[in-house]
């Protein structure tokens, strides 16, 4: 049996999470696309889909890449996407900027169903073509109310 080392893919990798309408939005394809994008791969860890069109899909990743170069920019990626890092052991936490958690923020509201039009409520005064870029992340059904949605990002939530 060959190692990672074997295979070209030392000790860049990371474990993330994402949560929300995963499926129905295709934010799951694109966090698999990301990932090869970056000449990565990837292992799905554990993923259960929601039962119902209200109910979030959950997905646990590893993801490898082939340098701590192209992990870092696959990372940026997946955060953007809205995934949260599982104990990412950054030896740097000035890596993670404030703007990448803020995105990350939105993009879970949004993945859950959040109206556009409440969002603001929540984060803060967005510009139009920052609003917008975000209708991308809407799953396809009506929107939600603030109070149907979870408002703590799950990386904020203990384990254990």
């Amino acid at each position: 049996m060959s190692s990672r080392q074997d295979k070209g893919f030392p000790d860049f990798q990371e474990v993330v999470e994402a949560e929300g309408h995963l499926i129905d939005s295709h934010i799951m394809e694109r966090i698999f696309d990301a990932v090869v994008e970056f000449g990565g791969r990837f292992e799905v860890e554990q993923f259960s889909i929601g039962r119902t069109n209200s109910e979030p899909s959950k997905l646990r990743l590893k993801v490898e890449a082939p340098s701590q170069k192209q992990l870092e920019q696959m990372m940026t990626l997946l955060l953007g996407l809205g995934c949260a890092a599982v104990d990412s052991g950054l030896p740097d936490p000035q890596q993670i900027t404030a703007e990448a958690v803020r995105h990350s923020y939105i993009a879970y509201l949004v993945r859950q169903g959040l109206r556009l039009s409440d969002l603001e409520q929540v984060v803060g005064y967005l510009e139009p073509p920052e609003m917008l870029s975000y209708s991308t992340y809407s799953p396809p059904q009506q929107g939600r109310k603030i109070d149907e949605i979870e408002l703590l990002h799950p990386a904020l939530i203990a384990s254990g």
